[in-house]
């Protein structure tokens, strides 16, 4: 009887791992999971440390090296004496209405809009440059969340440098876990949709919403506004070449609309695409000078250009229909310029990308409230998680390699991380789930009975997540 109840529970408990990645915890293997489209494992050339080419051991390594570096972030909601596992992190929610925290039912369901800032976006400083955008949208209908990147500061106490080769992994799941959070907080029926979620990022948050739609398929739009282009030569997980070669690899009717808008005041009246503005050599297959194009003059006929931005290879690398070619903004350049005519330009131009490709928006009011998470009863901050720990107990009931880890996944990512109940298992499981696993290794006939129960549900699991 006694092994029986152990089993049972044991079975909750694998249930409440599949929580993991995401809308409340994330393990190493979410930042891993893109290694093999990474082409540093395929011998890139351009892309060493010391003359030796970066292969997956070195990367898991960096990898495990700066998730230990974030979780000795200290979160500043905790008790110094007593801190809590993950860092809660703020989000900015502006959205249609007057009342704060509450959506008008008429209009639902509301689409939905995150916006990514820039590198050190999160410093006092930069808390609210985006905050135009957001008003503007949330005035026309949308949802508008402006997640605080978590350590995205210039300096101390945290400063992004202790998770540099991370970070942009970690804050695409962030951006998931802000649409997870919005369903959460607007769960009436029909009263939001982040089915057809738009990104829009400026700077590096440009580079954060392509790697956001690469793991999220709720992802129908990206925008980028004078973005950052993450070339091979520095050291991630991933680069824009490998993230644009995933979107690219979608069949036609799954690829997300992209929007390229560079700021390009001071410009001299270069054409859109001009060879000598923008060049783009091709050797061995890769395009060069990726690390030219963001922010550095270029000249025509012996005159500047301005700044070209590397948005442009968003555009160039970007394969399929859903995009509406480059758009310059020649009122804004990279950090600024002149506002009064550029952040309506820019707006012009985000209507026209939306136009073209729509999502169902009933119409904004003209009004909008803002909820600050931090201050707003019923907002709490969400928490976000990193580990590292040893095999899950489902991956040392089927191994590392057995195909059915897809389907057990998808039914995490679609289903089970979908409510608040599995939510808070996962802290539970991240607390415990080691223990599950010798608990497994210890006791054969446990672990023979789990997996049979396990691959009996598979095909269930299976079902019930298409």
């Amino acid at each position: 009887m006694s092994r029986s109840i152990i089993l049972c529970a044991v079975l909750i408990w694998i249930c409440s791992a599949f929580c993991s990645s995401s809308g409340f915890a994330y393990t190493a293997s979410d930042i891993e999971m893109f290694l093999p489209g990474n082409r540093t494992l395929n011998g890139n050339p351009y892309r060493d440390v010391n003359g030796e080419t970066i292969d997956r051991e070195f990367m898991q390594a960096m990898i495990r090296r700066e998730i230990d570096n974030f979780n000795s972030l200290r979160d500043e909601y905790d008790d110094p004496d007593h801190p809590s596992p993950g860092y809660a992190f703020d989000i900015k929610i502006f959205h249609p209405g007057e009342q704060e925290g509450e959506l008008p039912a008429d209009g639902g369901p509301y689409p939905v809009i995150i916006i990514c800032k820039g590198a050190t976006g999160s410093s006092p400083a930069a808390y609210g440059y985006m905050d135009w955008l957001a008003m503007a949208f949330a005035q026309k209908g949308y949802v508008v969340a402006i997640p605080q990147f978590i350590a995205d500061t210039a300096g101390s106490p945290l400063g992004f440098s202790t998770i540099t080769d991370i970070r942009s992994d970690i804050y695409s799941l962030q951006v998931s876990q802000t649409i997870d959070y919005l369903e959460e907080k607007f769960s009436a029926p029909r009263l939001i949709n982040v089915r057809q979620t738009t990104v829009i990022g400026h700077s590096y948050g440009g580079y954060v919403a392509i790697r956001s739609a690469c793991r999220d398929r709720r992802i129908v739009r990206i925008g980028l506004l004078s973005a950052y282009f993450e070339n091979y030569y520095e050291l991630n997980t991933i680069d824009t070449y490998d993230s644009l070669r995933i979107l690219n690899d979608r069949p036609e009717q799954k690829k997300p609309a992209l929007h390229v808008q560079r700021y390009t005041l001071e410009s001299k009246g270069c054409p859109d695409v001009e060879p000598e503005c923008d060049p783009v050599p091709v050797v061995d297959g890769f395009l060069l000078n990726f690390s030219e194009d963001p922010w550095i003059p270029f000249y025509c006929d012996g005159n500047s250009c301005g700044k070209r931005t590397g948005t442009f290879y968003h555009y160039y690398l970007y394969d399929g229909p859903k995009e509406d070619g480059i758009r310059n903004n020649p009122y804004l350049n990279h950090s600024g310029g002149n506002t009064e005519l550029g952040h309506p330009e820019a707006l012009r131009l985000l209507d026209s990308f939306f136009e073209t490709f729509p999502v169902r928006v009933s119409g904004g009011s003209g009004n909008y409230s803002l909820v600050e998470t931090r201050s707003t009863p019923g907002f709490d901050p969400p928490v976000f998680y990193l580990s590292q720990t040893g095999p899950c107990p489902v991956t040392s009931l089927l191994g590392e390699n057995d195909a059915r880890l897809a389907s057990i996944r998808c039914f995490r990512d679609r289903m089970l991380a979908r409510n608040g109940i599995g939510r808070k298992l996962i802290a539970l499981y991240y607390t415990k789930g080691e223990t599950v696993s010798a608990l497994f290794e210890h006791h054969p006939i446990l672990k023979g009975a789990a997996r049979t129960v396990l691959c009996a549900l598979v095909p269930v699991i299976t079902l019930i997540a298409r």
